[in-house]
């Protein structure tokens, strides 16, 4: 499994680049959500011999839920659908960014590459 972590956060109502000082991410740590996704992914009906990486693009709130889950590139098959439904376990479940010691609603993208098993 693959999650990539973006950090930046682009402001586009006041056209500038806002650095955070901490991204968000899953309290347990990478492994843990590596651990969790891999325990919990099922093979969907469809995908009989398709497999590659879901990207999730998603906001984590001030609580540590998650909301606005979009698949910015998918494989289709029914896989963008299990990546969407295991991401929604995660809720609650992250830290949120932080700026300036402050902490913000931010963005984050991860791919989550789904296989056959």
């Amino acid at each position: 499994m693959f999650i990539h972590f973006l950090y930046l956060n682009w402001n586009s109502s006041n056209c500038e680049c806002l650095f955070v000082n901490q991204s968000p991410n899953f309290k347990m740590g990478q492994d843990s959500l590596i651990c969790f996704i891999n325990q919990n992914m099922r093979n969907p009906y469809e995908a009989i011999d398709i497999e590659g990486t879901v990207y999730l693009n998603f906001l984590v709130e001030l609580d540590g839920s998650i909301s606005n889950i979009k698949v910015v590139r998918g494989v289709g098959s029914g896989w963008n659908q299990e990546a969407e439904r295991i991401l929604l376990l995660t809720s609650g479940n992250w830290q949120p960014a932080c700026r300036n010691s402050k902490c913000i609603k931010d963005s984050i993208t991860i791919g989550i590459k789904c296989k056959i098993q």
